[in-house]
C-alpha cells in the first residue's frame, strides 16, 4: 500500500459514477418522438381578417407632469453619520454621498 492516491481516485471516481447513476433513475432522458411520414402537412389556409377602420385613432395628449423641484433647504438638509472611523453626509434625494471625512 504505498500508493494511497490511487484508491482514493478510484474512490472518487465510483462514487461519480453511482451519482450518475441516481440522477439518471431521477431524471430518465425523454423518449424520442415519432415522426410519421404518412402524408405532407398542407400549409395552413390563408385566414380572411376584417379590415380595419379607415379613421385615425382619438388619442389624448398625455397630461404633463411636473417634478417637484429641491427648495434650497431640502438640498442643504443632509443626514449626518458619525463613527470613531469616518464622518459622512448624505444627501436624502437621491442617497448620494456628499462628504467623507476621516477624523484620525
Amino acid at each position: 500500500m504505498d500508493n494511497i492516491r490511487l484508491f482514493l481516485w478510484l474512490g472518487i471516481g465510483l462514487m461519480l459514477w453511482l451519482n450518475y447513476e441516481a440522477w439518471l433513475q431521477d431524471y430518465p432522458p425523454a423518449p424520442p418522438t415519432q415522426v410519421s411520414e404518412s402524408a405532407p402537412t398542407a400549409p395552413p389556409a390563408e385566414v380572411d381578417l376584417p379590415a380595419l377602420p379607415e379613421s385615425a385613432p382619438t388619442t389624448q395628449p398625455a397630461p404633463e407632469l411636473n417634478a417637484p423641484e429641491a427648495t434650497p433647504r431640502q438640498a442643504a438638509d443632509t443626514i449626518k453619520i458619525r463613527t470613531d472611523v469616518m464622518e459622512a453626509q448624505i444627501s436624502p434625494i437621491g442617497g448620494d454621498l456628499v462628504r467623507v471625512d476621516l477624523p484620525g
